[in-house]
């Protein structure tokens, strides 16, 4: 989030002890991360950190599915999404959103309605968020590796109602989600090919639900982190202008998409013009798969979690 020379010029600053095994919140203290003078900016005149953001909340004026319907429409015959050599255009992408989410709607989902995902990395998945986003509703991202017990939890503590999935994962998960509608995007989509191609006309603002993620409930019940259009729009235009994305890129996504790194990876290319490449199922576990994608699909937008010895 900090561009490389500056962030190297952070680290050149003098500390006064580096050993290891001093207590966190001491090597905290002493560690002068920033320099005076970028220090005397941020906390003796707290505006200026507005300059690290473009965009505040308050101006966000457009949902994050309206931002990628008017990319579309800009960039209608570039590729927006690609998958184990398959690709979709973003007018592609549009017309299966859309007729995904015209299907969603007449299934009862409307604004703030969450929206169950129990997917593997496919092409299906990110035209899945897109479209529940579109008719209105926030996506819930689910993996078919949780235990029972959470599963049930997080499914009931979030209302869900509506499931979408695959054929393959279809067995486990009607066994997870008896009594709810469950949707399978690769083995029933000519249900979705009567659907019309046009965006939905629903009515929503900035402050609907985008998605939820739940915490890991390591102390205590998972707890559902429920995220605006608002937010995320703020967080992806930030990144946009500060990563200088634009339709020449290409982002790689292999978070699973149960943790939030996953969301700027499925919709920042999508705000630029850029390529989504998404990585195959368990693909973020393999190196040597992911080092031969990354160069054999030039992709210049990875993101790797630090490791801390």
């Amino acid at each position: 989030m900090i561009e490389g020379k500056r962030l190297c010029g952070y680290y050149t600053q003098p500390k006064a002890s580096s050993g290891s095994y001093q207590p966190l919140l001491q090597r905290c203290e002493i560690m002068n991360v920033l320099s005076q003078q970028r220090a005397h900016s941020f906390f003796a005149n707290p505006d200026s950190a507005e300059s690290l953001y473009q965009t505040k909340p308050t101006q966000i004026s457009h949902c994050l599915h309206e931002l990628i319907e008017h990319q579309a429409l800009l960039t209608p015959d570039a590729v927006a999404l690609s998958y184990n050599g398959q690709t979709l255009s973003y007018a592609e992408l549009n017309r299966k959103a859309n007729q995904c989410a015209h299907y969603l709607i007449g299934l009862g989902v409307k604004p703030d309605t969450l929206v169950g995902v129990v997917m593997q990395r496919s092409l299906e998945l990110p035209v899945a968020l897109l479209a529940i986003l579109k008719a209105g509703g926030a996506y819930l991202p689910l993996s078919v590796d949780y235990p029972e017990q959470r599963m049930a939890l997080l499914l009931a503590d979030a209302g869900v109602e509506v499931i979408l999935t695959q054929q393959a994962l279809l067995p486990g998960v009607a066994q997870l989600a008896e009594g709810k509608t469950l949707f399978c995007l690769d083995s029933e989509r000519f249900y979705l090919e009567q659907e019309p191609e046009t965006n939905p006309a629903i009515k929503l603002n900035p402050e609907h639900l985008a998605y939820v993620i739940y915490t890991s409930g390591s102390t205590g019940l998972p707890k559902g982190c429920m995220i605006s259009h608002q937010a995320i729009v703020n967080r992806l235009l930030w990144m946009r202008e500060q990563y200088r994305i634009n339709a020449d890129d290409t982002i790689l996504q292999k978070t699973p998409y149960t943790f939030d790194v996953s969301v700027w990876e499925f919709f920042l290319p999508w705000l630029s013009g850029a390529c989504l490449l998404v990585a195959k199922p368990e693909g973020h576990k393999d190196n040597a798969y992911l080092v031969e994608l990354i160069q054999t699909q030039k992709s210049n937008g990875v993101s790797f979690c630090a490791v801390y010895a």
